[in-house]
């Protein structure tokens, strides 16, 4: 028989942390913090991608928004998700 994994909590998770960045969301939803997390994830998502990948995915979704991984986004984001994973970093992707 294989182990048994237990289940982490989604506020431990890299990815939600990711996913979550600038805050979670409550009731009713907030669109500025929707569109800022939108926003870091899909530069993070898509840092690797080649200048015209990134350019046929907006013709392909024109409402696709793909923000540069800049050093100082990527700072942001590592000093948030430091204080909500202990320390730990969100991994490249």
């Amino acid at each position: 028989m294989g182990q048994i994994k237990t289940k982490r909590s989604a506020s431990k998770n890299p990815f939600y942390i990711m996913a979550t960045v600038y805050g979670e969301q409550t009731s009713p939803l907030d669109a500025d913090l929707h569109r800022q997390n939108s926003d870091a994830w899909n530069a993070w998502a898509c840092q690797r991608l080649f200048k015209d990948e990134k350019i046929d995915l907006q013709k392909t979704y024109p409402r696709f928004i793909i923000f540069d991984w800049t050093k100082d986004l990527q700072k942001t984001v590592n000093d948030i998700s430091a204080k909500r994973l202990l320390g730990r970093s969100i991994p490249s992707s």
